[in-house]
Parts: C-alpha cells; sequence; structure tokens
C-alpha cells in the first residue's frame, strides 16, 4: 500500500505548472574581448570595443546589452548576436585612462558585467618638414 500512495504523489508532484526557485537561476556572464587591462588607445579615435555574453538559463535574444565609457551610456539597450558577440564605437576622449564596461541584463532582471581600464595616449599633430626644393631656389614658370 505504501508503494502506491509513494508513486501518486511523485506523479502528482510532477504535473503541476513550471516553477523556477529564483535561488537557482543563474546571473548572465559578460566578457571584454577586443582589450585588456591597460591596453592603449589614441585620444580623438574611434574605437570598437567587443565581448561576449552568455547565460546558463536563458536564450540569447533574452538578453539585453549596455556599454559604458566612465560614467557615460555610449551604446544603449541592445540583443546581443546570435553567438552572444556584442560590439561599441566609442569616441576616445582626452584624459589619461577610461574605464569601459560591458553590462548583460536578463529576462529575470539579473545582470552581469565585465571591465577593462584602457590608457588614452594623447594624440600631437604631425610635424612636417620641407626638405625640397631650396628655400633659396628660383623658380619660373613656364
Amino acid at each position: 500500500m505504501q508503494r502506491w500512495i509513494g508513486l501518486t504523489l511523485g506523479l502528482t508532484a510532477c504535473g503541476g505548472s513550471k516553477t523556477i526557485d529564483p535561488r537557482l537561476t543563474k546571473a548572465p556572464e559578460a566578457m571584454v574581448t577586443s582589450h585588456s587591462e591597460g591596453d592603449e588607445v589614441g585620444e580623438g579615435n574611434t574605437v570598437t570595443f567587443s565581448g561576449w555574453v552568455s547565460d546558463a538559463d536563458n536564450e540569447i535574444e533574452e538578453l539585453t546589452t549596455t556599454w559604458w565609457a566612465g560614467e557615460d551610456l555610449v551604446c544603449d539597450e541592445a540583443t546581443p548576436a546570435e553567438d552572444g558577440f556584442t560590439s561599441c564605437a566609442i569616441d576616445i576622449p582626452s584624459g589619461s585612462t577610461l574605464e569601459v564596461r560591458l553590462d548583460v541584463v536578463d529576462t529575470r532582471t539579473l545582470g552581469g558585467s565585465d571591465k577593462v581600464t584602457v590608457t588614452i595616449i594623447a594624440s600631437a599633430p604631425p610635424e612636417v618638414t620641407i626638405i625640397e626644393p631650396d628655400s633659396n631656389a628660383v623658380f619660373y614658370e613656364g
């Protein structure tokens, strides 16, 4: 008699609606892949940063990414590519360093992020030296 009751309870428990215990869900993960800590970027240039996101319990199309440069949102919310790839073109300001952060959020508003701090190299105007023709030379038209 006890075996039959245990089997009935087991089948009843399996036939209910699907619920997910929030303590068992995993937050999505993000990784900036294009640059490493301390990489150099030129002031005034536009540099494309790229990264990869994933989530153990959500589909890629259920994720949303944003990119930040310092405190500024530089690439609005976007869905990553099917393989989790995401990128953002960032105008490099003046300064000594810039923190670039990739954030990812899933449908349960769980989030993950990764960041790198890059070193900004000041841009200098090019120097030009005219070596030809000689400044004392005389030229005639025609």
